[in-house]
């Protein structure tokens, strides 16, 4: 059975020029994954200009913080990060979200997170290993509530303010 949280409610952020400022997810805030074998992220990017936005991971949370996935554009996506270490997004114990600004000009980013964590030993079958969303990020806005499959039998289900 999987366990969905909020990784990041929505958040807009903007401001003036600034090549490679940096913005991170608040200590008090980044995930802890232990107990889970698999974590899958669905990330919705309404807006996003100059910046890019990157999921990182740790074996502590003092770091050192490695980036797993970079997120450049808007869309909806879905990633796939595992505690094997053989995985292409192989997951450590903490998670957390970090925007880099790219260029000497006026950024801005809007963006939400949702995690699936699945326990350890839950025998679960995965098929979702990254990438996007057909429909993209006008899919999850219209009426009132959404599910998507990731897996059979487990689904994701979005209802009026991103929960």
């Amino acid at each position: 059975m999987f366990k969905e949280r909020v990784i990041q409610d929505w958040m807009s952020a903007k401001g003036p020029s600034a090549a490679s400022l940096q913005i991170v997810m608040d200590p008090d805030e980044v995930k802890d994954t232990h107990g889970s074998e698999t974590v899958r992220i669905r990330t919705i990017i309404p807006g996003l200009a100059n910046c890019t936005l990157h999921i990182e991971t740790a074996l502590t949370v003092d770091g050192p913080w490695r980036t797993l996935v970079s997120k450049t554009s808007v869309g909806e996506t879905f990633d796939e990060l595992e505690c094997d270490p053989n995985a292409t997004y192989r997951l450590d114990r903490y998670l957390r979200w970090r925007i880099v600004t790219t260029a000497s000009s006026v950024w801005k980013v809007c963006f939400t997170q949702l995690g699936m964590f699945e326990p350890t030993g839950s025998g679960s079958q995965s098929v979702i290993r990254g990438g996007s969303v057909p429909g993209g990020v006008a899919s999850s806005f219209g009426g009132s509530s959404e599910t998507k499959s990731l897996v059979s039998g487990d689904t994701w289900t979005r209802q009026e303010g991103g929960r």
